[in-house]
């Protein structure tokens, strides 16, 4: 069940995040809300740990893993375009995997 709160969480909290640039986007004489921005952004962290908590994980085991994959495979030489487009998803599961 906190998995599923978690992820449905996620997703109504993305969905206000960018409801609010929306509206400061397209809508005349609406500012961006910073607070709110920083609100959601809170709420999101919430529920991104009510799953991590789900399975036991640590914020850090999640970004050592995500940087392994980011830094050590996909933009080793730095973040580009290329890089985005041209991934070796095979290198990226390896690194994945070690950090399991």
């Amino acid at each position: 069940m906190d998995l599923e709160h978690s992820i449905d969480g996620i997703n109504s909290e993305a969905g206000e995040l960018i409801d609010e640039l929306k509206k400061a986007k397209y809508y005349p004489g609406h500012e961006l809300d910073v607070t709110n921005i920083k609100e959601e952004f809170g709420d999101l962290l919430f529920y991104f740990m009510l799953g991590l908590n789900h399975f036991g994980w640590t914020l850090r085991e999640i970004m050592d893993m995500n940087r392994a994959k980011l830094d050590g495979v996909r933009y080793k030489d730095g973040f580009s375009g290329e890089a985005a487009l041209n991934r070796d998803l095979d290198a990226e599961r390896e690194a994945l995997e070690k950090h399991t």
